[in-house]
């Protein structure tokens, strides 16, 4: 029993030494890390590591290492650093949730050391074009994936059963699900709790993708899962639900002024009824601003509606009586 009970008291020390370690991570900076660099612990081996560049996912197996993003190639040399403290393991696999280099940029780094990649088809084929590029900020530690996918792909690593989910706004953008911890990585899918979406044009996206996007999070996620988004802190269903709700209301508010004939300018001009309770929440805060967001989506609809059509509703309700006597003249 004496013998039973100091084994007990080592493991609940060198639990506890852990996650001091680990926790600490984001103070100091002695061996290079950097200090704005976080490392949250979410289960008891599945971790996530938030920094400038975004959010990450380390599950810790008994002999490698299951990764979600690698952020650039700048910052992976910071984030292995802190993986190492940890263990030593090599990387097994390595998940690419989208195709921006702030998700895939360390691919080159982390296949050298033996890890398989993984992507959606459409993100494999966006980075193969992206390497051609002469801009080395672009093209700089790209690898595409080993293993690709269409709509999903489960993967039963040690003890969790990992899903990982297409969002089905073909644009190449992944959800990993881990199962038994019941955390989500979103990705850029949700890319930061309360603050307006950064709705990326050039990767095929648009204000109602995201909104898609953001509702098949429902259909995964419970009142206890953890959600991690693309960026920032931790967050949850209800916060979700937030974005789901705020981005459906400013849709609706600029399809009607746009379709009252409004230009962007006056729309700019009524901003406070669109995003004002928003703003005073802080929503703006972050990289998109509400002009930019406002911005964004009467250029999406404007591209669907075809040209502006100025006539006032009591103008609009004479030509189309005219019209309808035209037509009954006729008959």
């Amino acid at each position: 029993m004496q013998t039973k009970n100091i084994f007990s008291l080592l493991v609940l020390f060198l639990s506890i030494t852990v996650t001091a370690q680990v926790s600490g991570i984001s103070e100091h900076s002695d061996d290079g890390v950097n200090k704005n660099t976080k490392f949250r612990n979410l289960t008891n081996d599945l971790y996530y590591l938030q920094s400038d560049g975004g959010n990450i996912g380390i599950y810790f197996g008994k002999d490698d290492i299951f990764m979600v993003d690698s952020q650039t190639s700048t910052e992976i040399n910071n984030n292995l650093k802190i993986i190492k403290r940890v263990s030593k393991n090599p990387i097994k696999y390595l998940v690419n949730t989208g195709s921006q280099p702030d998700h895939n940029g360390g691919n080159q780094k982390i296949s050298k050391e033996g890890a398989l990649i993984l992507s959606h088809k459409i993100t494999r084929s966006k980075i193969s074009r992206s390497r051609k590029s002469d801009n080395k900020d672009i093209s700089a530690g790209l690898v595409p994936a080993d293993i690709t996918f269409s709509e999903s792909l489960t993967i039963h690593y040690r003890n969790e059963e990992i899903k990982i989910i297409s969002s089905g706004k073909n644009n190449g953008d992944l959800m990993v699900y881990f199962s038994k911890s019941n955390v989500l990585f979103t990705g850029d899918i949700f890319y930061m709790k309360n603050r307006y979406p950064l709705i990326d044009k050039d990767n095929g996206n648009s204000a109602e993708k995201t909104i898609s996007g953001l509702t098949s999070i429902l259909k995964i996620v419970n009142s206890d899962t953890k959600i991690i988004p693309g960026h920032g802190d931790i967050a949850n269903i209800n916060e979700v639900n937030s974005s789901i709700n705020m981005l459906s209301y400013m849709y609706k508010q600029i399809y009607s002024q746009r379709s009252n004939g409004k230009t962007l300018d006056e729309v700019l001009a009524s901003k406070s009824t669109i995003t004002g309770r928003y703003d005073s929440k802080g929503y703006g805060d972050g990289e998109v601003k509400s002009d930019d967001i406002i911005t964004i989506i009467y250029n999406e609809l404007a591209k669907e509606m075809g040209p502006l059509d100025k006539r006032t509703p009591q103008e609009k309700a004479n030509d189309r009586l005219r019209e309808m006597q035209k037509e009954k003249g006729k008959n």
